[in-house]
């Protein structure tokens, strides 16, 4: 019995090679089958580049996180060493402050009316309280892409209304009692004395670093991939150096407490 061959396009068969040869040429269906199998030759590579593009987005996003924070944390570690000076300068002038301008006073009276302005800024402010854990969810939940598109102003709002305002009574955790000093003060948790914050220093160390945590995590997750033109990176920046910025950052934040 001769073997037969089969046209693997239409299935016909033939009793030798030539004629299927023959045949191939002519087929009908030969286009079609080849159509369909380009067709899914094409869709296979566009699936596995596809599936490249995406690793390497991801690869992409991932590099540019870590960029981000390395460049943020040696941002931070400069912002601190100064920080630490102003401070201590801060505080050398405060003491300065403290110190009585003249000799010639009734110090009964004084000390009387220095006594009643303490308990009238106490009554003004709320517990001085700074829950590392509980500003990390204050902020996923209130740090919005609004507010990172906001910018310093939005910012400002926030901190004013969800990180330095009292939730119980709606008072705020700190005060600024001399303007042009830029003293702020707050009431210890455990004494419930008065103490000094000198230029808002202990009280933005407290929020830094949650807050660019945040500004940082809206940026990545919702305009990175997206941020061909960079404007977006720009209003990153713009926020981190607002919030690391603690003068301008307490001008802000000062005028949205109640």
């Amino acid at each position: 019995m001769n073997p037969k061959y089969t046209c693997r396009f239409c299935n016909k068969e033939f009793s030798n090679k030539f004629n299927l040869s023959k045949h191939i040429l002519v087929c009908k269906r030969k286009e079609i089958v080849e159509l369909q199998e380009s067709n899914c030759f094409l869709h296979q590579e566009l699936a596995q580049e596809r599936d490249r593009h995406r690793e390497e987005l991801a690869q992409e996003r991932d590099r540019h996180r870590e960029e981000l924070a390395q460049e943020r944390d040696a941002h931070e570690r400069e912002r601190h060493a100064l920080e630490l000076r102003i401070e201590k300068l801060e505080n050398q002038l405060f003491e300065i402050a403290k110190q009585p301008h003249s000799v010639h006073h009734n110090m009964t009276t004084t000390t009387t009316q220095t006594n009643n302005r303490t308990l009238n800024v106490i009554n003004q402010l709320g517990t001085y309280d700074f829950d590392e854990k509980q500003i990390e969810q204050i902020l996923h939940e209130n740090f919005t892409e609004d507010i990172f598109l906001g910018g310093p102003d939005r910012i400002a709002e926030l901190a004013a209304h969800f990180l330095l305002t009292d939730g119980d009574t709606r008072k705020p955790k700190v005060v600024c009692t001399d303007v042009s000093r830029k003293t702020y003060r707050y009431v210890n948790q455990q004494t419930q004395e008065l103490q000094v914050d000198p230029g808002f220093q202990k009280t933005h160390r407290l929020i830094k670093r949650p807050l660019g945590e945040a500004n940082l995590r809206v940026f990545v997750d919702s305009f990175l991939q997206s941020d061909s033109d960079d404007a977006h990176r720009k209003q990153w920046e713009t926020n981190d150096r607002f919030i690391a910025d603690c003068g301008g950052f307490s001008d802000k934040v000062v005028t949205h407490l109640v």
